[in-house]
């Protein structure tokens, strides 16, 4: 107990330089002296909070300084970690754009290839499909002209092939007259068998007439049709030794 009163009057001497200080410093002793227990309770506290504050005045004092080294490589390790992150990132990103670019501009190549592709070929059947449908069409009229041909052995000749003098017949014969010869309009018997067989009556025959020549000539249209109506014409230029079935557009 002595012992910290002595620590205690030595703290005290040593922080009060005045006289002032001194007086205090006496006085307060000399309470704690004459006090007993509660000297020794006021030294052991006092004691405790010394104990106390020097302890923390060690540990102040004694706590490790940060490492400015080891920061500064933690954190330019940090900016490098970040900086390749971002070099990642836009290097992918590149990445996805070309390869996005690059798939459009082939998807749209392929299309425009097929489309032209098509648009030729198109083009290409047209004419082949047209050239094809005009030589069916014309093979399927030589094949009627020769089916008429071989079922009556009979050619044919078109109304504009005809002589002018043939239409202008035509023309009276659909107009029922009047004719410029007296047996136009009579039976033809056919006798030869040279047209189709029919009744007697059907057939009639016109002259065609011959320019230079004063005479019926040889050239005649014969029409054909049930009760005097025609349906049908045959042109014959050698008086009835040959006939052509006349076509009308």
């Amino acid at each position: 107990m002595k012992a910290f009163v002595t620590f205690i009057r030595t703290l005290f001497n040593s922080s009060s330089a005045s006289a002032g200080g001194r007086a205090s410093q006496q006085r307060f002793l000399s309470r704690v002296r004459w006090q007993g227990p509660a000297r020794a309770l006021f030294v052991l506290l006092a004691a405790l909070l010394l104990g106390t504050g020097l302890s923390v005045l060690q540990a102040c004092n004694g706590q490790p300084q940060p490492d400015v080294r080891a920061s500064v490589q933690v954190s330019g390790q940090t900016a490098g970690q970040a900086a390749d992150q971002a070099f990642s990132r836009t290097s992918e990103r590149a990445q996805d754009r070309a390869s996005e670019r690059a798939s459009d501009r082939a998807s749209g190549g392929v299309a425009d290839w097929t489309r032209d592709r098509a648009s030729e070929r198109a083009n290409d059947r047209n004419p082949d499909r047209a050239s094809g449908r005009a030589s069916d069409r014309a093979s399927d009229r030589s094949s009627d002209r020769a089916s008429r041909q071989g079922a009556d052995g009979l050619g044919t000749v078109a109304v504009a092939d005809l002589p002018a003098e043939a239409r202008q017949t035509l023309a009276l014969i659909r107009e029922g007259g009047p004719y410029p010869y007296e047996k136009d309009g009579t039976v033809f018997g056919n006798y030869e068998r040279k047209l189709p067989r029919q009744r007697r009556g059907y057939y009639t025959e016109y002259t065609v007439r011959t320019p230079q020549v004063r005479s019926r000539g040889a050239r005649r249209i014969i029409a054909g049709g049930p009760d005097g109506r025609p349906t049908e014409f045959y042109y014959t230029d050698d008086h009835y030794q040959t006939f052509r079935r006349i076509e009308f557009p």
